[in-house]
Order: C-alpha cells, then sequence, then structure tokens
C-alpha cells in the first residue's frame, strides 16, 4: 500500500471524528461511572447518600468543563488538519491553533489536579496534560520561527 501524506492526513481526521464519537457515548453513561468510582473508590467515612450528594454533582461539573476542553481540542485539531491538507502549514492560524490546543491542556490538567484530592489515580492526567501542553508549546514556538524565517525569504531577492 502506498502510503502518502493526503491519506495520513485523511486518516488523522477520521481519528478526530472517531474520538468525538466515543466522547459523547462516554458522555452518555458517565454518570453511572462516576457513581461507581465514587462509591468504590474514594474512601471517605460517609454515608452513601452523603458521599454521592457531595461528590457527584462537584464530579460532573469537572467531567463537563473536561468535555468542553476535550471537543474544543478536537475542533483545533480539526482546523489545524485542514490547514496542512490545504498546504498552509506556516500560517498564523496554525500557531493560533496550537496555542489554544496547549492552553486546553493546562487547563485540562489544573482541572485534575484538583479531582486528584477526590481520586489520586488523575495525577496520571495530570502529568499527561502537562506534559502534552509543553510540547504543543515548543510546537508552536517552532512554527513562529519558521513563519518569521518564511515571511524573511519571500522579501529577499
Amino acid at each position: 500500500m502506498n502510503w502518502t501524506q493526503n491519506k495520513s492526513i485523511a486518516l488523522s481526521k477520521v481519528c478526530v471524528f472517531v474520538f468525538a464519537i466515543l466522547g459523547i457515548l462516554l458522555n452518555i453513561y458517565i454518570h453511572h461511572d462516576i457513581k461507581f468510582i465514587i462509591l468504590r473508590r474514594i474512601y471517605i467515612p460517609l454515608s452513601k447518600e452523603e458521599l454521592i450528594g457531595k461528590y457527584v454533582i462537584f464530579s460532573m461539573i469537572a467531567v463537563y468543563i473536561l468535555d468542553i476542553l476535550a471537543y474544543t481540542a478536537l475542533f483545533l485539531l480539526y482546523k489545524l488538519l485542514c490547514n496542512i491538507h490545504k498546504s498552509k502549514v506556516f500560517i498564523a492560524g496554525n500557531v493560533k491553533y496550537l496555542r489554544l490546543l496547549s492552553w486546553c491542556c493546562f487547563i485540562v490538567s489544573f482541572v485534575c489536579f484538583i479531582l486528584t484530592f477526590f481520586y489520586l489515580p488523575f495525577v496520571l492526567l495530570v502529568t499527561g496534560s502537562a506534559f502534552m501542553a509543553l510540547i504543543l508549546r515548543v510546537v508552536k514556538n517552532v512554527f513562529t520561527e519558521a513563519i518569521e524565517i518564511k515571511q524573511e525569504n519571500e522579501y529577499t531577492i
């Protein structure tokens, strides 16, 4: 099979859509899963009703914030892929998309940090999303420098 850049971009766009659909399916069942995690994994000496009453609402708010950030990131990735498909790689729009993606990752890291006080394994998401945000910031800086070099080259004879 001959693998081209267009096929790779198309595969990436399909993956973005698959992740969006999986996210929607996850949102349908998240309320039950949140109750399960709270009842089985959080070790707080409260009754079942108090525990659900206090933490389900907080957890659902956090999950919906994370959902908004995830769908924003998927949309930004799709826009970035569309620009790359149009051979518009080193443009200011892509730098903006990368900057916004990195901020999405930083906010996810912050929300997950708050959630670690209730469920310790969220610390893995904190480190992963913070590291991804750092990588995106570096790539954004590389794109910014590439745009400047490209503009300098356009002005030279």
